[in-house]
């Protein structure tokens, strides 16, 4: 999951503070809950997580995980497929 936030909403705490700017500290409200639901291994999902305000970094990762990203997305597809696929019994006779 890559939470981008070039405002800064996600990186303030409070309906208000200096410079009148709203937000909410998300990234440790959705740190709390995957640690909540995934109580055996959250690090596994945590460490899937990207927040950040710098797009060039997310443009920097998203690349990386590029090749994975497709074979998975292709295998998906191919899945979907075939359980789309009508089942014959055979030829009638």
């Amino acid at each position: 999951m890559i939470f981008y936030d070039r405002d800064g909403y996600w990186e303030h705490n409070g309906a208000h503070h200096a410079g009148g700017r709203s937000g909410i500290k998300l990234k440790k409200v959705i740190k709390d809950l995957v640690r909540y639901a995934h109580r055996d291994d959250p690090g596994a999902y945590l460490k899937k997580m990207l927040f950040t305000t710098d797009a060039d970094w997310i443009v920097s990762v998203l690349s990386e995980h590029r090749g994975t990203a497709q074979a998975k997305l292709q295998a998906m597809l191919a899945d979907a497929s075939l359980q789309r696929m009508p089942r014959t019994g055979g030829p009638s006779i």
